[in-house]
């Protein structure tokens, strides 16, 4: 995934988790008349690693925004989130080591009553290349060993839990778009990508961190990393590949979806939902940009949610909650892929959102 920015001002985050449904015509969202137990915001609570490290925050800077965050989620109606990485030996705020920072962001998550997807990799994002150049993890028991204990901190069976914890983290991600890894060398990397990450080497990482998830929480299910491109060849051989080679590891098969138009879109669902073989089928990640029109996007929008869930799609994401700010727009793939302008000023997808999460005319 490319590296991305959601920067929320506390003063619009506020202002949507007090009022934003109301402004839309609405009342407190009620998930229950609609998709919203469905439906998701990839990295809709989290606070963006280059602003922690630009402006030195620590825990307690970070905490309201976390807290603003998840009341803004729950104010679109969604009743998922998707926390994008979790890595070893850190959280996804890789300042932090141990558990702290991971605690902060459940008990914002469960403060709203929220359920989670997290994201477990020895390697972050798709700049993985940059980091190492072997993608398999170098020390097999230090890995299954913090994966167990990271598990079992979460799973709410009354044993080494996180102080306060209410729900259990049943859902996990095994890293993220490995078939980009393998096919896309990140800038400033010279390994070549088609020997990196392949589907042997990934395969064998996601066998590895299934096992000790499952050792920690034996009724915890397990998500392959999201494949980027399902509608297209290399995507789906590689879906296919992973799923036949290591299916035994994988609970839930999990696709990303960035389409232009709508039908490569529902050929890539077709796809993994025949691949899935009678597994649910995630789409952790999918989002399109409003910079074709406000209206383009909303549309696109109900015609990926709808379109998905009639193929049998069981959870979808979008990324994200709030478009990055015009300066950072530079420095990320997606420009305004949003369901927010920055500042959180409302788009008409989050009209078209909204609607469907709540069941609302």
């Amino acid at each position: 995934m490319r590296q991305r920015l959601l920067v929320l001002g506390s003063f619009g985050a506020a202002l949507l988790a007090l009022g934003a449904h109301s402004a839309l015509g609405g009342s407190e969202p009620d998930p229950g008349a609609g998709l919203g137990e469905r439906m998701g915001i990839n990295e809709g609570v989290s606070v963006p690693k280059r602003r922690i490290e630009q402006e030195q925050l620590g825990l307690e800077e970070i905490n309201p925004l976390l807290l603003e965050d998840a009341a803004a989620v729950r104010g679109t109606g969604a009743m998922w989130v998707r926390l994008h990485s979790s890595n070893h030996p850190f959280t996804s705020q890789a300042r932090f080591a141990g558990f702290d920072a991971m605690d902060q962001w459940v008990r914002a998550v469960q403060g709203e009553g929220l359920h989670a997807v997290v994201v477990l990799s020895p390697w972050s994002g798709t700049a993985t290349a940059l980091e190492t150049d072997s993608y398999v993890v170098p020390d097999e028991q230090a890995w299954h060993a913090w994966v167990r204990s990271f598990v079992e901190r979460y799973d709410l069976d009354g044993e080494q839990d996180m102080p306060g914890l209410t729900e259990a983290i049943r859902h996990w991600e095994v890293d993220n778009e490995p078939d980009l890894k393998n096919s896309l060398a990140p800038r400033g990397s010279s390994i070549d990508p088609q020997s990196f990450c392949t589907i042997g080497q990934y395969g064998h990482v996601l066998d590895l961190t299934a096992a000790a998830i499952r050792d920690a929480d034996p009724t915890a299910l397990v998500l392959n990393g999201g494949i980027y491109r399902p509608h297209r060849p290399h995507g789906e051989a590689w879906l296919k590949a992973l799923v036949e080679q290591h299916g035994d590891a994988i609970d839930i098969v999990n696709v990303h979806s960035y389409p232009e138009e709508i039908g490569p879109f529902l050929r890539g669902i077709d796809t993994a939902v025949a691949v899935a073989d009678g597994r649910p089928v995630w789409v952790t990640e999918t989002s399109v940009s409003s910079e074709r029109g406000e209206a383009w996007q909303a549309n696109m929008l109900e015609q990926m949610v709808t379109g998905a869930f009639e193929r049998g799609v069981e959870r979808l994401f979008w990324h994200t909650l709030g478009d990055p700010p015009e300066h950072a727009r530079r420095r990320v793939g997606m420009s305004q892929n949003a369901l927010y302008h920055f500042g959180l000023q409302p788009k008409l997808a989050v009209e078209s959102w909204i609607r469907l999460a709540t069941g609302a005319p």
